[in-house]
């Protein structure tokens, strides 16, 4: 992933994903995008990348791609903050993720990427 961009309102997520492939994959992944509260899991938007208009296994070496994802919010409260915003990638077929790694090779807990954390709810800017 090389970044993303995010806007928030108190019923919406939109996150725009940038990634580039680092080699051609047979497979196509699925995209998660989930936002856990202290109680778990309170909103997701798993999809495949563009709305399946370019799966990954038509991707090669060094391509870019903007993917965005809305996700739907409601009943958030500040009693299950701090939010936190992940992602991630796995195989529809198995559920089985994608191994996730940090810049500095180090592999990530449940291999999901942490962007960042919504201290409270709806007003809160994600850290």
């Amino acid at each position: 992933m090389l970044g993303y961009d995010l806007e928030a309102d108190p019923e919406t997520l939109r996150l725009v994903l940038y990634w580039q492939a680092v080699g051609e994959m047979e497979t196509d992944y699925t995209v998660f995008v989930h936002l856990v509260g202290a109680e778990g899991l309170v909103a997701q938007g798993d999809a495949p990348p563009f709305s399946r208009a370019c799966p990954t296994s038509l991707w090669q070496a060094g391509d870019v791609w903007r993917d965005e994802h809305l996700i739907h919010v409601t009943d958030l409260s500040a009693a299950n903050a701090p939010y936190t915003l992940s992602v991630g990638w796995y195989e529809p077929a198995t559920g089985a993720r994608l191994p996730a790694s940090s810049a500095q090779g180090i592999r990530l807990t449940e291999d999901r990427l942490s962007l960042c954390a919504f201290p409270t709810w709806p007003d809160g800017d994600c850290l």
